[in-house]
C-alpha cells in the first residue's frame, strides 16, 4: 500500500483556500470623502451585510475606518489600505495614528493609495521645518526649493517617497497614485494589494529549528592581521 503525503496535501488545500477566499481589506482614511470615491471607481457593490468588488477573480471586501481617536473594533483585515489626497503633516499624522488605531498593525500587509483628480500636476505637502503647507509641481521634483514663510531651502521630494518616508513604512509597502473617476488607475494597484501576502511578519521568517532553538552563542568577532 503507498502512502498519502499529508504536507503536499495540506499545501494544496492551502493554495486553493488562498486563491477562493476573499480578501478583506480595511479602508483607512482621514477623509471619509475618499472611501466614497474609491467604492465609486472600483463600482463596490454595498449592502447592509457587506461591501464587495471583483478584481481579476479575487472577491474584494471592504470596511473602512475614518476616525483617528477610536480605535478599530471591526472585523479582522487582512490588508490595511490606507487612502490619501493631500500630504501635508496634518494627514499624515491622522492616517499614522488610523494605521496604529488597528489591533496588530505592525504585522499586518499595509499599501497606500494617492488620489489625484484627472491631470493634477501638483501635490499639497508641508514645509519639513516649519509645518507651512505648500503646493509642489511635479515638473520640480528633486529639485531645491524654499519656503516662502520660514525662507528655509530643502529638496522637493516625490510624493509616493514622501508619504513612504514620513510614515516610516518599510521597503515592502506599496506607495500608489490613483486619478479620481479613472478605473484604469486602479489596476497596477490592486494588482500590488493583492499580491499581498495574508499571513503575519512572524508567519514570514523562515529558520532552521535546530539553530533557532540551541544554547545562545555569543558572535566570533574577526582580529584583523597586523
Amino acid at each position: 500500500m503507498g502512502f498519502i503525503d499529508f504536507r503536499a496535501s495540506l499545501r494544496y488545500k492551502c493554495v486553493m483556500s488562498d486563491a477562493t477566499d476573499p480578501l478583506n481589506l480595511l479602508l483607512l482614511s482621514p477623509d471619509p470623502d475618499l472611501c466614497t470615491w474609491l467604492f465609486a471607481d472600483l463600482g463596490v457593490e454595498t449592502s447592509p451585510e457587506r461591501m464587495t468588488t471583483t478584481f481579476s477573480g479575487k472577491e474584494l471586501v471592504f470596511t473602512s475606518h475614518t476616525d483617528p481617536a477610536s480605535p478599530y473594533m471591526g472585523n479582522a483585515a487582512d490588508v490595511l489600505v490606507g487612502v490619501l489626497r493631500f500630504v501635508d503633516i496634518l494627514s499624515l499624522q491622522k492616517m499614522d495614528e488610523l494605521l496604529k488605531s488597528v489591533p496588530g498593525y505592525e504585522t499586518k500587509p499595509i499599501a497606500i493609495l494617492v488620489y489625484r483628480n484627472e491631470n493634477e500636476q501638483d501635490f499639497k505637502m508641508s514645509c519639513p521645518y516649519c509645518g507651512q503647507k505648500l503646493w509642489v509641481r511635479d515638473a520640480d521634483i528633486d529639485k531645491r526649493g524654499r519656503c516662502p514663510h520660514c525662507k528655509k531651502g530643502f529638496t522637493l521630494p516625490e510624493q509616493e517617497k514622501h508619504v513612504h518616508s514620513t510614515l516610516h513604512l518599510g521597503d515592502q509597502v506599496p506607495v500608489k497614485r490613483i486619478t479620481k473617476g479613472d478605473a484604469g488607475s486602479m489596476a497596477s494597484p490592486l494588482r500590488a494589494i493583492v499580491k499581498l501576502k495574508k499571513s503575519s511578519i512572524l508567519d514570514q521568517l523562515e529558520v532552521k529549528s535546530d539553530f533557532a532553538n540551541r544554547q545562545t552563542m555569543n558572535v566570533d568577532i574577526e582580529v584583523e592581521d597586523d
